[in-house]
């Protein structure tokens, strides 16, 4: 970290791998060891670990090596606890790790001691293959597994009985310990309890059927994690292809949400989704409150109707501009009798002889 703070953001940084083991003593395994380092220079891929320089310093031999910052898969099948990885993303990793091994494979190049402690995610969820290549220089050792009576056995859980046994690296033995990471991805335990093949098949153990697999995906599967090689006739593409890892996301995520097991994602998601809601509610009602105008103020707001007509054959009257008292039909009639007495003159009764004359007849032309 004080070198880096005095470099430039555009420098490039690399990681140095000391090797422990005494190689003078040892020339035909150093010149093993020169041989596999240019077989791994010679891979590049986006899911293997680059691999720059071999060199030594007295008699201390060491790699340099791609710089990665992230976390091993065995880390993050430990977060898990024993609880399946979201079958999208066990997928998705699945076939990173499967395309760098029919990468190398088609090249003629076996890692033979693919393990989970063997595999980066980086921070920005890309996926790494380290130590590719280099099975014949380091010896085949790995730490005490425990199985579930709590007998400790000393062989890799995650490897061939052929290379258990010393045998050399084969295409195969890479498939069978893929099967044995992609178990433990969709199932969240290991296909025979953490034993090794040799052990496993000594008790006659059997991997259990993973639940939501289709009858191809499971027999792909079974094939691949078969104890001897002539039974396992399966090689990386097919698998990858028999499990459906091409239909995965290929979006890159994280190693801290591939530590969320299936049910504690989908919580997260529906959390989410929860959440996402009450925020476009809010949204939606703030919008409209916003757009209601305000009251008018010191304004009269009355409006002044027409009276309906009595009748849809009348027309209503014609408004006046002036005035006018408004009375009732009987006051009206009564008030048109008063004036026309006021008008008419004394009447003091027609004569006897009025009443008797005939009325003039009317001639016509």
């Amino acid at each position: 970290d004080r070198h880096r703070a005095n470099l430039s953001e555009s420098a490039r940084y690399v990681a140095i791998k000391v090797l422990d083991a005494d190689y003078d003593s040892r020339p035909e395994t150093l010149a093993q060891l020169e041989r596999e380092f240019h077989n791994a220079q010679s891979l590049s891929h986006p899911n293997i670990a680059s691999v720059f320089d071999l060199d030594r310093d007295g008699g201390t031999y060491f790699l340099v090596m791609e710089l990665l910052e992230g976390d091993l898969l065995t880390n993050i099948l430990r977060r898990l606890d024993n609880r399946p990885m979201p079958r999208k993303h066990a997928l998705g990793l699945i076939g990173s790790i499967g395309a760098a091994l029919a990468h190398a494979h088609r090249r003629d190049i076996v890692h033979g001691d693919l393990k989970p402690r063997n595999v980066m995610v980086t921070s920005m969820g890309e996926v790494r293959v380290l130590e590719f290549g280099f099975a014949h220089a380091r010896s085949l050792q790995g730490e005490l597994d425990a199985s579930h009576e709590g007998v400790a056995i000393g062989t890799p859980a995650y490897a061939s009985a052929e290379r258990v046994h010393g045998f050399e690296p084969d295409p195969s033995d890479d498939v069978y310990s893929l099967a044995c990471i992609a178990y433990e991805l969709l199932w969240g335990r290991h296909p025979y309890g953490g034993r090794s093949a040799l052990l496993a098949r000594a008790h006659g153990k059997r991997a259990q059927r993973i639940s939501g697999l289709n009858h191809r995906q499971w027999h792909a599967l079974q094939r691949a994690l078969a104890w001897e090689r002539a039974e396992r006739k399966i090689d990386v593409v097919d698998l990858l292809g028999a499990l459906g890892t091409a239909d995965a996301p290929k979006e890159p995520v994280p190693p801290e949400l591939l530590s969320l097991p299936d049910d504690v994602g989908a919580r997260r998601r529906r959390m989410l989704g929860l959440v996402a809601m009450v925020v476009c509610a809010t949204t939606l009602v703030s919008y409209f409150v916003t757009r209601i105008p305000p009251p008018l103020q010191n304004a009269d707001l009355s409006i002044v109707l027409p009276k309906a007509p009595t009748s849809t054959d009348q027309s209503p009257p014609p408004m006046s501009t002036e005035s006018e008292e408004v009375v009732s039909p009987a006051e009206s009639t009564a008030a048109a009798s008063n004036e026309a007495v006021r008008q008419r003159p004394l009447d003091r009764g027609p004569s006897t002889a009025d009443s008797q004359a005939p009325a003039p007849a009317r001639t016509v032309p």
